[in-house]
């Protein structure tokens, strides 16, 4: 993370064929709390160069974490790559509950070959709910505001960590979220969500959710969602 990483190490290293694939087998062992808060024009950046896989702030580990009346802003997380990668504003990999709650993304970048603008998700172990915020103005090569991921573990690519078989699945949760102008230069100009082990994670859009003006330049202007299963309720398209 550019301004801050929380990390808690390798936790799901622990995870064998026995764990339950539910949340109530990775309870959260900690609190993050990240409100009022502002974080413009910050770069990813080391020796001057931008660097790939990285973003603006990162929380990394089993917390049950709020992110509240917060503002990400004009930051670029990577421009110059020439690997996919996520490179967000906002990363949260494993661990969770996550509560994003009346938080504004706005005009993040992560560039020609990043993944997920504005906020991006791995390999959660936990529901990430987000509620009354705004995705406006953000690009990414996919998921010009948000890009959700779960791991292949059968991938030469995974990484050790990822296990992704014995963990619970990745769970979108999104209530009277607006996502306006959002761009990727390949696919799900809004949201890209993809399930790579095919096991069952999911987006849900619901109460209010509505998308308007979102591009993406060579596939699905607003939600592609790969191998995620995908619920509406109460949205305008």
């Amino acid at each position: 993370g550019a301004v801050i990483h929380i990390n808690t190490g390798s936790p799901h290293a622990l995870a064998t064929a026995e764990t339950p694939r539910t949340p109530d087998a990775w309870p959260p062992l900690d609190d993050a709390l990240l409100v009022d808060s502002t974080f413009v024009s910050n770069t990813a950046r080391l020796n001057g160069k931008y660097v790939p896989g990285k973003y603006i702030v990162g929380i990394n580990g089993r917390f049950r974490t709020s992110v509240h009346d917060c503002v990400f802003s004009q930051n670029v997380a990577y421009k110059q790559n020439t690997n996919n990668q996520q490179n967000p504003a906002l990363m949260l990999l494993r661990g969770g509950p996550y509560n994003i709650t009346q938080t504004t993304f706005a005009e993040n970048n992560a560039g020609d070959n990043g993944w997920g603008g504005g906020l991006g998700m791995a390999d959660t172990a936990h529901p990430v709910e987000i509620s009354r915020s705004t995705f406006r103005g953000n690009m990414a090569k996919i998921g010009g505001a948000i890009h959700v991921w779960k791991t292949n573990p059968t991938s030469g690519n995974a990484q050790p960590w990822a296990k992704a078989q014995f963990l619970p699945d990745v769970d979108l949760v999104l209530k009277e979220v607006v996502f306006e102008s959002n761009t990727a230069y390949s696919g799900g100009g809004a949201i890209f969500a993809d399930d790579a082990a095919s096991l069952g994670s999911s987006i849900t859009i619901d109460t209010n959710v509505i998308f308007e003006n979102n591009t993406a330049v060579a596939g699905t202007n607003s939600v592609h969602r790969g191998n995620t299963k995908f619920a509406l309720s109460e949205c305008q398209p």
